[in-house]
């Protein structure tokens, strides 16, 4: 240390200078390759020496190779490898297709297979390092080529793995050191025998494997062989560190006892910086100004910049927990808890600040806050360590209870000093909120659509199929669908008051048929954000709906701010909203083409006839028209029915006014992908855009009469009805059954 005492093992656990000493030691290994590193090599399992020119797609990667290449480096993906023989001359050329995996290491085994020929198989090679040291892995490779039956390797009679023909057994973990090495079969007969020289940190296979040769006087003789092949070597490596926790500032000294000669040795120094630490900090508030809030601190950092954030938090500040002790005693500890709302932050790059020469002061607007009780609470980061907390107190309190320091790095560091003697900061705005809604605006409108842009498989598939359907500039065909509708709904100015939690809806029905009692709806904190078409955020407004409005009525309307916790409300100015029923006409066209309307239509015996009429509705119309044909007057053999343009018989006798003020174009943007429009203003009347599509309201509609062959003939008055809501509109047709010709009687029934 500084002061001249020495640390060893057998004293640092006693604290020697009052210092808190930690020490470890690590076993492990150098790491065979990079993570991310992909590698093959050439290996032999002949038992006679062969040199050889190693190719990976065609590249040469090694010459004059015998038993074994270094891995060479490859892009993963599929790749060709080519083991050429050159000596002796004469063998031909063997290859092996593989399949490279990012992070892993292959190997290609040269082998005689069981036709005696030169082949080549790819084995998976493993280097992860053994779990500890003094340890190495080993596997059982089988090509034997004079066998084709399962065979096993026992290691001083330990089994190490089982692998079949052109095979490789799992790596097993075994103690460094010689071993005797035995493959046996099925039967438990020994097939072959071997040693092991297993060295700590490698990856180690051996390898059985034959060839037929021939013995002195020419004859072919089959010779088999178990060898050993060194696939990866890491090398062991340990670590001793020594961890002194503060350690103190001054010129420290490293002994290194033993042979200091070898080159593999390393000493490295790591200097931590010590823990920041927070002192004499406050916070008070400005007289006439409560809002605002001066705080300040002396700040202790090693790092430059420190950054420093500020927090309110409500109570409680702390909990309490109960302990189980060593003993099985309990204890209760109170423990500070350091949450809540961000309210300022700031980099401290100062080097007098830094080593709390100077205090650091800081000027925060807390006026956004809801009213209530606060604790200012500081973060000190320094990037490295742990970061430090601390809760305010006010200067009267600082002065009595000293400089509250925070070192959580002292020994004898009580938790208690980051929240004692914390003083609390009021906020209060209960004076301003009754009337501070007394500006807002409110925007209401009536039969508001929401329509939303679908695009295939969902609408247009195909689309040819629908005339509505457009295509965008990328090829997808869409549609503008009606995705929900409002018969009331309205904006608002929101509230800005820091004490407001939500909203509140009042609709009062001022002339109403169905709705005599004033509606009180809750919406909660219903906003949301406007923007343009060039997505420019154009600010925040409140929204809600009502669908229970009733026609022909007068409402109404305000918008309350609430104060949950004082259960206040601060009123909007209220707004009259006038819902339309809206009003429907019938009218006949020319249906023969002689430019004069007709009120009439001929079926004749056994036939039938289409005969068109208009329906026009005005923007403001309620309810969805219900159209009807009166066939009362009618014998049973005549029948009138509603059908569409393609003459097929409609499913439902409705007609909506929703859905006509589609956009004429598609969306430019994924902000455009929901749009809005009112078919009626606050007053009742058409708003502009409904009012510039009139001629959508408009729908021909078609009848489509029979008459059998035996029906009565006559001329027969059945009227069509339009009803919309209370009102009724009806259009008499005249339907002419038989010969237009003759005289025929109008019959009455």
């Amino acid at each position: 240390t500084p002061n001249g005492t020495e640390i060893t093992l057998d004293n640092y656990g006693a604290a020697p200078e009052g210092l808190t000493i930690q020490y470890s030691e690590r076993y492990t290994y150098t790491e065979a390759a990079g993570e991310t590193d992909t590698r093959v090599r050439f290996a032999s399992a002949l038992l006679t020496p062969v040199t050889v020119t190693l190719k990976v797609d065609g590249v040469s990667m090694g010459t004059n190779l015998v038993y074994a290449s270094p891995y060479v480096a490859i892009v993963p993906g599929m790749h060709t490898v080519t083991i050429e023989p050159t000596d002796p001359p004469g063998l031909p050329s063997v290859s092996a297709s593989v399949n490279a995996i990012t992070g892993t290491d292959s190997t290609v085994l040269l082998h005689y297979n069981t036709a005696n020929q030169l082949t080549a198989t790819v084995f998976s090679d493993s280097r992860v390092p053994p779990s500890s040291q003094g340890k190495g892995l080993v596997r059982f490779i089988n090509v034997l080529g004079n066998r084709n039956d399962p065979l096993s390797l026992y290691v001083n009679g330990q089994l190490i793995g089982q692998a079949g023909p052109g095979q490789a057994g799992a790596y097993v973990e075994l103690p460094a050191g010689a071993y005797n090495a035995e493959v046996r079969d099925g039967n438990n007969t020994v097939v072959l025998t071997g040693t092991l020289t297993l060295v700590q940190g490698d990856h180690r296979a051996l390898v059985a494997s034959s060839q037929v040769v021939q013995d002195q006087s020419n004859n072919d003789v089959a010779v088999a062989g178990l060898n050993e092949l060194v696939e990866v070597a890491h090398s062991a490596v340990t670590l001793k560190e020594f961890f002194i926790d503060q350690a103190p500032v001054g010129t420290w000294q490293i002994k290194l006892l033993g042979d200091t000669s070898i080159p593999t040795w390393r000493v490295a120094v790591l200097s931590a910086a010590n823990p920041p630490v927070i002192s004499d900090f406050v916070a008070q508030q400005r007289t006439g100004d409560p809002d605002r809030v001066d705080a300040s601190l002396r700040l202790k950092s090693d790092y430059a910049p420190t950054k420093l954030t500020f927090f309110v938090a409500r109570p409680p500040i702390t909990v309490t927990a109960t302990m189980t002790n060593t003993d099985n005693t309990l204890t209760t500890e109170t423990i500070p808890t350091f949450q809540g709302e961000e309210v300022g932050s700031v980099e401290i790059t100062d080097l007098d600040e830094l080593r709390g020469a100077t205090p650091v002061e800081v000027e925060m607007d807390l006026s956004f806050l809801e009213s209530g009780e606060y604790y200012l609470w500081a973060q000190v980061e320094d990037g490295v360590n742990p970061s430090v907390n601390q809760y305010a107190t006010s200067p009267a309190l600082v002065m009595a209870a000293g400089s509250r320091e925070v070192r959580i790095a002292d020994a004898a560091f009580d938790p208690q000093v980051q929240y004692a003697d914390a003083a609390p900061i009021t906020i209060d705005h209960t004076s301003t909120f009754t009337t501070h809604f007394a500006t807002a605006v409110i925007t209401p409108e009536l039969q508001v659509e929401i329509y939303m842009w679908q695009t295939q498989p969902d609408v247009c598939d195909p689309p040819e199929g629908d005339p509505d359907c457009q295509q965008l500039e990328d090829g997808e065909w869409g549609k503008w669908v009606l995705a929900d509708f409002y018969p009331l709904y309205f904006e608002w100015t929101p509230s800005h008051h820091p004490d407001t939690d939500g909203y509140v809806v009042e609709i009062e029905p001022m002339s109403s048929p169905t709705i005599t009692a004033t509606q009180v709806i809750t919406v909660g904190d219903s906003i949301y954000e406007l923007y343009d078409d060039e997505d420019n955020f154009l600010g925040v407004v409140g929204f809600s709906g009502w669908r229970e409005v009733a026609p022909d009525s007068t409402y109404r309307l305000r918008v309350g701010a609430i104060d949950y916790d004082t259960d206040r409300i601060a009123w909007s100015p209220s707004r009259e909203i006038t819902v339309p029923l809206g009003g429907v006409e019938l009218s006949h066209l020319d249906n023969d083409g002689d430019g004069d309307v007709d009120d009439t239509v001929q079926a004749p015996l056994g036939g039938e006839a289409l005969y068109n009429f208009l329906l026009s509705m005005t923007p403001d119309v309620f309810y969805e028209v219900l159209m009807e044909v009166d066939l009362w007057n009618l014998p049973p053999e005549v029948d009138v029915s509603f059908v569409d343009a393609g003459a097929q018989s409609l499913g439902s006798g409705y007609v909506s006014p929703r859905g006509r003020l589609a956009p004429a174009s598609p969306p430019s943007g994924p902000r455009g992908s929901v749009v809005s429009a009112a078919r009626v203003a606050s007053d009742g009347s058409p708003t502009v855009q409904a009012a510039g599509r009139l001629d959508n309201f408009t729908e021909s509609l078609t009848l489509h009469i029979t008459a059998d062959e035996n029906a009565p003939q006559g001329v027969y008055t059945v009227p069509i009805r339009a009803i919309n809501g209370p009102v009724t509109v009806e259009l008499p047709l005249r339907i002419i059954v038989g010969q237009p010709n003759l005289y025929l009687p109008v019959i009455t029934r």
